[in-house]
């Protein structure tokens, strides 16, 4: 960026670096992010572990279930097999009973059979009783898949949590060791006050930016005892240091306005020329022209000149300066 370059708004005008910050380029600033980055990556390490290691757990849990169910279709078989053997064997043991009333057979043949009997439901009961702790133990490993799938979750969201930390701690570390300066609207760059490298301290002017189409206005400060009879409108003489007033003249100018309160020294954000401490007015003026005629040419002025002014506060013939002091012992009298 140079002076009189034209800039977008919002267009990057200055870096700003705090040398007391670490940035990446320095020793304090390398060290600093490679142990930001080996932060990161041991979260990064622990995500993943625990992650393959949930998986792991589940994908166990799950192939339990699987082999459980193919456990479930076996004893159902076998439950169906069951009963139709204890059907037979209750069928059988009421033959036997009406066998054993006829007298065709012992009451210890009668009796072998309804022990068949009982056998065959002792065992369906027990299959059913194997088929529903499966069933158990499949509701249990459901619900610990949840826990767990919860659990994970939960702990990766406090990693993931911990890695965005990271992340905006590094965004932060360079947001306060570096800014940039972006032009607020479009205009003109009309004086660049620093150098690339250069150290500027808390409240310095580091480049004049002229909002484009708009004129340059003269900002004059005066003392309380030289602003009681300036009003807006009176006309204005101006001196530029630039172009002596000996070779260039004065230039014309306005009044635009006068401030109501006086600014104290440490607002005004110059010191005066004269060294004075006291408050000071400020009265904007405005400019008949935006340029200089210097050996022919219109010079342009340029923002931040030093101007001197004289406020033309009267307009009268030659006769009422020489009879302005009679009236006065007149009017005393």
């Amino acid at each position: 960026m140079t002076e009189g370059e034209r800039v977008a708004a919002g267009e990057p005008l200055l870096r700003l670096v705090d040398a007391r910050s670490t940035l990446d380029d320095g020793p304090v600033g390398a060290a600093t992010v490679a142990l930001a980055r080996q932060r990161a990556d041991r979260t990064r390490r622990q995500r993943e572990e625990m992650l393959a290691a949930s998986l792991r757990e589940t994908e166990a849990m799950r192939a339990r279930i699987s082999g459980l169910g193919a456990e479930r279709e076996q004893l159902d078989g076998e439950l169906e097999a069951l009963a139709a053997r204890e059907a037979l064997a209750k069928r059988s043991l009421h033959r036997f009973d009406d066998l054993e009333r006829r007298g065709f057979v012992s009451p210890a043949q009668r009796q072998q059979k309804e022990e068949d009997s009982l056998e065959h439901r002792s065992r369906r009961h027990a299959a059913a009783r194997a088929r529903m702790a499966i069933e158990r133990e499949v509701a249990t490993l459901r619900i610990t898949i949840a826990e767990s799938q919860a659990r994970s979750r939960a702990q990766l969201s406090a990693l993931d949590a911990q890695l965005a930390a990271l992340e905006q701690e590094q965004v932060e570390r360079r947001a306060q060791a570096e800014a940039v300066v972006t032009a607020p609207a479009a205009g003109i760059v009309a004086a660049l006050l620093i150098e690339p490298g250069q150290v500027v301290g808390s409240g310095a002017n580091l480049l004049t930016l002229l909002p484009e189409g708009s004129p340059l206005e003269a900002h004059l400060f005066a003392p309380s005892r030289a602003i009681g009879f300036v009003r807006a409108g009176q006309e204005v003489l101006l001196r530029f240091p630039a172009f002596p007033f000996q070779k260039f003249g004065s230039h014309r100018a306005r009044v635009l306005s006068v401030s109501r309160s006086a600014l104290a020294p440490v607002e005004l954000g110059f010191a005066p020329l004269d060294g004075a401490r006291e408050p000071l007015y400020r009265i904007k003026v405005a400019l008949d022209s935006q340029t200089v005629t210097a050996y022919g040419r219109a010079e342009p002025l340029q923002a931040g000149m030093q101007v001197e002014a004289d406020v033309l506060l009267d307009r009268r013939r030659l006769i009422e300066w020489v009879i302005e002091p009679l009236l006065g012992l007149a009017g005393r009298a």
